[in-house]
């Protein structure tokens, strides 16, 4: 018997050391605001002369930029937030908009355009530490593993 109860005891302790909770999701309130990239660093690319990186001098010149903004909205006297963001690159004189919404996770962001009614979503690794925001994903195109380094320019 006092094996069993030790094996059980054993077990139990087990099961709670190894339970350890996910970290939290940062809180939307972290995010908000103006967000300005500093650099972006291309690794591990399809072609290796797509290695390197780059160095953005916001907002006068090259830039990549994200707002992020809670937008309350009131719909059959209910108030609706949605969490949205626009995201804005300027680079040698081309400028591409995108803009959507958004959902904070532990460890991740998720950004989801609406184009005429089909609704594309993407997850991007995120660390987020005071007025810093580090993103990083896989190039679809190149193949590249880009680190984008951006520093809170205000907050909302």
């Amino acid at each position: 018997m006092n094996k069993s109860l030790l094996l059980l005891s054993a077990l139990i302790t087990v099961t709670f050391i190894s339970c350890k909770k996910d970290d939290p999701a940062p809180k939307t309130a972290s995010i908000l605001g103006t967000w300005y990239a500093s650099e972006t660093l291309s690794i591990q690319c399809t072609e290796s002369t797509n290695d390197g990186s780059v160095s953005y001098n916001c907002p006068s010149g090259d830039c990549l930029s994200f707002i992020f903004v809670v937008d309350t909205v009131i719909i059959n006297e209910e108030k609706v937030a949605n969490q949205v963001y626009s995201m804005s690159s300027s680079i040698d004189g081309s400028t591409m908009n995108e803009s959507g919404t958004f959902e904070l996770g532990s460890g991740r962001i998720t950004l989801c355009i609406d184009e005429e009614g089909e609704v594309t979503c993407r997850n991007i690794q995120m660390d987020l530490s005071g007025d810093d925001m580090t993103l990083k994903s896989t190039n679809s195109q190149t193949g590249c593993r880009e680190t984008t380094t951006y520093t809170r320019a205000s907050a909302e």
